[in-house]
């Protein structure tokens, strides 16, 4: 039996105490001849109300929608709203860029600000004056699916390793951008704040005792994952997936064994191996096609807010821990950076560093070994040429 009481109801003041009678009707089944008046004592039953009201509602507790939320034109809300999965509204581990602007959570992926269609230098500029840095691959990749940078196959974007795409493979996380093209290009510009709430789970990876070490979030020794996967599992732990520069720490530390590592540029580095930095990935691998190894490394290595922490400086928005302008092998420079807590830094660091005159020298290491695949010296690594050689002696600067 059920029934329907709004047209009692409805638009009615139905405060008082109600009760429900709940009648047992099914009889058991007996032998013939005796009384059929015996009932199982068992029933099941509901009642489900839905409240209608033109009048403001205050909700002290949890509001909890199963369904849909519609609102009617011109609504407005207001304060710390979250939509799980989905879009977090200044969650309070993501910084705001202040004033009126408001950081957003895409996909687990802390975002400052997305621009419209810059240049290179003007992108980054745009990213360094709220203290952030352009998203790496790995961040466009989940920013993309939440419908931050349009389609996959238009809207080119720049990442932190300048995006180059070895030939358009890499569409997915940055767009109809093509190969070895101009710092001079127009792409959007999506800002990273690379900040991690720390995790009673957190380990921090040394090399040496005295080391600061990498913080790590998560490590997935078996090579079975692809690109997206990788990507998507770390931004759900408001994480990062390990740059280059961070997988040699861990692979020296014995903590990853895997040479088919993702990294969270994505980049082949135009097929040269270096199995110590673990990346083994072919050259224009397709990001779906091909399974690796991975592993979530927090943002910003232990920094949780804007604010340079003790051990860095602030240069040009970007904290840093340390510039070497004498230059060092990769391995040496990605184990050095280790030992402040940091990495070495993206191209994009490297190219408002290079501006500054606080990098200095012909050719600089970046966070993932990229290259630019040698179209110019403009992209910020200077005089870095195609193919690199990881044994080649660069200058570096180590970021958080």
């Amino acid at each position: 039996v059920s029934g329907d009481m709004n047209k009692d109801w409805l638009n009615k003041n139905i405060k008082g105490n109600w009760s429900i009678t709940v009648k047992d009707i099914a009889a058991i089944q007996v032998p013939p001849g005796t009384p059929p008046f015996t009932f199982d004592g068992k029933f099941n039953w509901s009642i489900s109300i839905q409240t209608l009201s033109s009048k403001k509602i205050q909700i002290k507790g949890n509001l909890i929608v199963d369904g849909s939320l519609s609102m009617g034109n011109g609504a407005v809300v207001t304060g710390d709203v979250t939509f799980k999965d989905k879009v977090d509204f200044q969650n309070s581990w993501c910084p705001s860029p202040g004033g009126t602007e408001r950081s957003l959570v895409l996909g687990g992926v802390c975002v400052a600000r997305v621009s419209a269609h810059q240049n290179w230098p003007n992108g980054i500029a745009f990213c360094n004056s709220v203290k952030a840095d352009l998203c790496s691959s790995a961040q466009s990749y989940v920013i993309r699916r939440q419908g931050a940078l349009g389609n996959y196959t238009a809207h080119a974007n720049w990442t932190n390793s300048y995006a180059d795409n070895d030939g358009g493979e890499w569409y997915e996380s940055v767009g109809s951008i093509g190969d070895d093209h101009s710092n001079g290009t127009g792409a959007q510009v999506p800002c990273c704040y690379n900040v991690t709430p720390k995790r009673a789970t957190d380990e921090i990876v040394k090399i040496n005792s005295s080391d600061v070490g990498v913080r790590v979030v998560y490590i997935h020794n078996s090579a079975d994952k692809n690109f997206g996967y990788a990507a998507t599992f770390c931004a759900s732990m408001n994480a990062d997936l390990c740059s280059r520069s961070e997988y040699v720490v861990l692979r020296t530390a014995g903590k990853i064994a895997n040479h088919f590592l993702w990294s969270n540029s994505g980049d082949d580095t135009d097929s040269v191996p270096d199995y110590t930095s673990g990346n083994t990935i072919p050259d224009n691998a397709n990001y779906a096609a091909h399974n690796g190894a991975f592993a979530c490394c927090a943002g910003g290595g232990d920094r949780t807010s804007l604010a340079c922490p003790a051990g860095s400086t602030e240069q040009g928005g970007i904290c840093v821990t340390k510039v070497n302008n004498s230059g060092a092998t990769w391995i040496n420079a990605a184990r050095d950076c280790a030992t402040k807590g940091g990495h070495i830094c993206t191209v994009s660091q490297n190219y408002k560093l290079r501006s500054i005159s606080y990098i200095t020298g012909g050719g600089t290491w970046s966070s993932n070994m990229e290259d630019c695949d040698g179209s110019s010296s403009s992209c910020g690594n200077g005089s870095v040429g195609d193919n690199i050689n990881p044994n080649a002696g660069y200058t570096y600067a180590c970021c958080l």
